[in-house]
């Protein structure tokens, strides 16, 4: 999500655009110093972004248990 809205890893606004600049309180907010702080967390909720998720969980599980 901050590589969309063009922040950094430290939360400097790194964009050009005024327009976005002035939308970014949306999903972040400002913290000192100028910099960004993700108020939002958003999630892919499409049923087969979902399997995908469950069966990558589900895999991990059982590789851990086959280990033990």
């Amino acid at each position: 999500m901050c590589g969309e809205l063009d922040i950094s890893g430290s939360g400097e606004y790194c964009g050009g655009n005024d327009a976005q600049l002035g939308r970014i309180n949306v999903f972040c907010n400002e913290a000192p110093g100028g910099k960004y702080v993700p108020r939002v967390a958003l999630m892919d909720l499409e049923p087969d972004v979902i399997g995908a998720v469950t069966l990558i969980r589900r895999s991990a599980s059982s590789s851990a248990r086959q280990t033990s």
